[in-house]
């Protein structure tokens, strides 16, 4: 896990390649493929996609390079995009690769089950669920068959199959899925193992989905502790645990447990780049919501402001910056800058109402929020404060 030793060992190995060897060489695009993973490994997409992009022309013009192994670099550079939050180009690049890996090597092989897998993330990523859950399942169906009903590959798409089931609103048939690949998991690999954690994380949002708080809570407890113990306080999977265990404190009124979680993601994170700085988003705009809470405007406003920059740098449309967008109107109107809050409140109420059902079942409340908030505001501007400084009632 010494990634930064690993990339400036790779580095050098890189500079001395080219100028030693030509562009061409079957080593010099090993090389970039392998410096490239080591780079996304640390959150530098932007780096990683570029190393990618060369490997790849590199490869297709190296004579003898084995065709499926271009096709391996080009799924890494999709997985790239993802993280830079370049969605369509993703999709696009991995369905011309899940095209030639059918008809290269097969629509069972491993290379080619795998980038249909990134085909139902993607999906799921850009709120196209039941394409997502269509997706995963072929996956999953394909797996029992190749590896067996219980292989952790198989469980991993399980897991995937849930999520999506749980995005459509179908809670309980996520429970069951999920149920069963956190007890096939725990039987195999224990409950310190990383694909133990994703299993238990899953079920423990179903349940919060549900409303069911209490085991909610006990569940991501427990598995914040191995977290921690395994993977390390910093790392994105424990923050994304701790951010999910803040959001149920929220829901259970606990105000002081919930911002102590989510300051905690906020230290951890800093200004570190990459899938982690998402996790910063998501600790914001949690205690944007717990400041709006305690009648703390001025420090929501802040907040959401910092969530929705974070979160606009991957992409502008996403639903959950519209989310925070939203949020930042209600702090606006809330600090009687109604001319700022208007137009913010407008735009987040139909960038909400576009997303519609790309949105994950248990937010699309959003909906109905964003249309609220501007009720408010409205409700504000036609009962303006008197003059002891006291809102007007209605």
């Amino acid at each position: 896990s010494r990634l930064p030793e690993a990339e400036a060992l790779g580095a050098d190995v890189l500079s001395r390649q080219r100028r030693l060897l030509p562009p061409n060489s079957a080593d010099f695009v090993d090389t970039l493929n392998n410096v490239a993973l080591l780079r996304r490994a640390q959150g530098k997409y932007r780096e990683a996609e570029a190393l990618y992009t060369e490997a790849i022309q590199d490869a297709r013009a190296t004579d003898g390079m084995d065709r499926a192994y271009t096709l391996q670099i080009m799924s890494n550079l999709v997985i790239a995009y993802r993280f830079e939050g370049k969605l369509a180009e993703a999709e696009k690049l991995n369905n011309d690769v899940l095209d030639q890996q059918r008809r290269l090597l097969g629509p069972e092989h491993p290379d080619t089950v795998q980038s249909l897998y990134f085909s139902a993330v993607l999906l799921s990523d850009m709120g196209r669920f039941e394409e997502s859950e269509r997706d995963a399942r072929a996956v999953l169906q394909l797996r029992k068959k190749v590896l067996g009903p219980d292989h952790p590959e198989t469980l991993a798409c399980e897991i995937t199959v849930a999520v999506e089931l749980k995005n459509e609103g179908k809670f309980k048939e996520a429970e069951s899925l999920s149920t069963h690949a956190y007890e096939a998991y725990l039987q195999q690999l224990g409950p310190d193992h990383a694909d133990t954690f994703q299993a238990v994380n899953c079920l423990a949002n179903v349940h919060h989905d549900e409303g069911r708080l209490d085991s909610a809570g006990q569940m991501l407890r427990d598995v914040l502790e191995r977290e921690r113990r395994v993977l390390g306080p910093g790392h994105s999977r424990t923050l994304s645990t701790l951010v999910e265990l803040g959001r149920v404190y929220f829901d259970k009124h606990d105000l002081d447990k919930a911002q102590t979680a989510a300051e905690e993601v906020r230290e951890r994170v800093g200004t570190n780049p990459g899938s982690r700085l998402i996790r910063r988003a998501e600790a914001d705009e949690l205690l944007g919501r717990i400041a709006l809470a305690r009648d703390d405007a001025a420090g929501a406003e802040k907040l959401f402001r910092e969530a929705a920059e974070m979160r606009t740098e991957r992409s502008s449309d996403d639903w959950e910056t519209w989310v925070d967008k939203s949020a930042l109107g209600e702090a606006l109107t809330a600090l009687g800058r109604l001319d700022e809050a208007r137009p913010l409140l407008t735009d987040a109420k139909r960038g909400l109402a576009d997303a519609g059902s790309r949105i994950p079942a248990d937010r699309r409340g959003e909906i109905e929020r964003a249309a609220a908030r501007i009720e408010k505001l409205n409700l504000v501007a036609h009962h303006p404060a008197e003059d002891d400084g006291r809102a007007a009632q209605p």
